[in-house]
């Protein structure tokens, strides 16, 4: 699967400032708890087993810092790509991809998290009332990917609306597991938060 990132993202990343996202998915990804690691979160593309080898591995870590590590692919050192750091005192959330730091701030309510990112600007992760969806919105306002609950396969699904680059996508997992952890993570072990962000 080491190529497959490229081949599903091989379409230029759409400007995240104007007012594009339709209705149809440009890309989907799903979220599920590893079959063979329970503190691990594996993230396939849609349709993919979970037996798959994973394009992702997210692991959940409430002992140490960071809190929160994005691997391509398998777990180990050398493919870590991403990772964010949360504390219960501060409402920045501080992560880092691929070497670029960046925040991730957390509203009053816990309800709206804004991407402060050099390379891709404002972007804001939205809490629905009425379910556990996150929706990610353009400074236009106008909805770039949602993470929501999939029941068909078993976890979360990540949508993506506009063409994109690999990275985008690990800054996409990444913001979104911080914001599904942020008010978790310090109170529950690390199974607890794998079931409570892959929604099952």
């Amino acid at each position: 699967m080491s190529g497959l990132v490229s081949k599903l993202l091989s379409g230029p990343l759409a400007s995240l400032s104007g007012s594009h996202g339709g209705h149809t998915p440009a890309h989907q990804f799903v979220a599920r708890p590893s079959p063979h690691y329970s503190e691990h979160l594996v993230i396939h593309p849609a349709g993919y087993a979970v037996e798959a080898p994973p394009l992702y591995t997210i692991i959940v870590n409430t002992a140490s810092k960071p809190n929160i590590l994005v691997y391509h692919g398998d777990p180990a050192p050398v493919n870590c790509v991403a990772d964010a750091t949360i504390s219960s005192l501060s409402s920045k959330i501080q992560c880092n991809l691929r070497g670029q730091p960046f925040l991730l701030r957390v509203s009053t309510l816990s309800d709206k998290f804004t991407v402060e990112s050099p390379a891709y600007g404002r972007l804001k992760w939205k809490t629905n009332d009425f379910s556990s969806a996150l929706t990610l919105l353009n400074q236009a306002g106008s909805r770039i990917a949602e993470y929501k609950s999939d029941r068909a396969q078993g976890g979360k699904i990540l949508s993506i609306y506009e063409p994109c680059d690999a990275r985008f996508v690990e800054l996409l997992a990444l913001t979104a597991i911080a914001a599904k952890t942020s008010g978790q993570i310090e109170s529950e072990i690390g199974t607890e938060v794998i079931s409570a962000i892959a929604g099952v």
